[in-house]
């Protein structure tokens, strides 16, 4: 698990990677999440620096505008979810986050990872 911030500090992503003990078990791992949705996972936050006000008592995360994704490769699942560090709530976030999501997913995943 981890979390990332975009070079100017406007979104917060959260990656998680799980193993599981086979390739089998990785894609009914897969497919049960991608019909539960991909953004039910809340989010990671970090201990310090930029997106760690979010997750204090006064802030609500769930109401900014969110991307996840998940993509299985081997016997690996990955999950990213982003969303704007000012919980910003606009149609227009959501192309940015859809696209923090996408790339987090990418570069976390399938060629860091092998049978």
């Amino acid at each position: 698990m981890g979390t990332y911030v975009d070079q100017a500090n406007r979104i917060l992503v959260s990656v998680w990677v799980m193993p599981t003990p086979s390739k089998h078990i990785a894609s009914g791992t897969y497919n049960d999440l991608r019909s539960a949705g991909s953004a039910d996972w809340g989010c990671l936050c970090p201990q310090q620096g930029p997106g760690a006000e979010i997750c204090d008592a006064q802030k609500d995360f769930s109401r900014a505008t969110q991307a996840g994704e998940i993509s299985q490769n081997h016997r690996y699942v990955f999950h990213t979810l982003a969303f704007y560090i000012s919980l910003s709530n606009s149609p227009e976030a959501q192309v940015w986050v859809r696209s923090a999501a996408d790339a987090a997913v990418r570069r976390i995943g399938p060629q860091n990872y092998s049978e």
